[in-house]
């Protein structure tokens, strides 16, 4: 099955967001430097101007952590509400003396609920 034009776009801006934190990281790294040779520098007005900037990147940080969680933990949900929709049918065709033919038909039922849903969840956050 193939993925839904948002499912690949929910993905690129995960990937876009894993991106953002890494290079997030590397600036941190390279401003938390700078404090320390500021301070061993004796020049405390810089190592708090660096140490302010440590602190605005960090929060950065912490706001596309978030948003790459709550991106992650929707996705996580919604392929778990088509797992157990799908263990439903499955349990219903075992009870049922369903002849073959619409095994077919509950199978492109299936494809249509996962396409429903995929198309019924929100937008990814921006």
């Amino acid at each position: 099955m193939g993925l839904s034009e948002e499912q690949v776009a929910r993905q690129a801006l995960a990937i876009r967001l894993k991106q953002q934190l890494s290079e997030l990281s590397r600036e941190i790294k390279k401003w938390q430097g700078r404090v320390e040779t500021s301070r061993t520098q004796g020049r405390p007005e810089l190592a708090d101007a660096a140490a302010e900037r440590v602190e605005a990147l960090s929060t950065e940080g912490r706001r596309l952590w978030a948003q790459l969680n709550e991106l992650t933990v929707a996705d996580r949900f919604l392929r778990l509400e088509v797992d157990l929709e799908l263990q439903e049918l499955k349990k219903q065709m075992q009870l049922d003396d369903t002849p073959a033919a619409e095994y077919e038909e509950i199978d492109e039922e299936l494809e249509k609920l996962k396409k429903a849903r995929s198309s019924d969840e929100p937008d990814a956050p921006a």
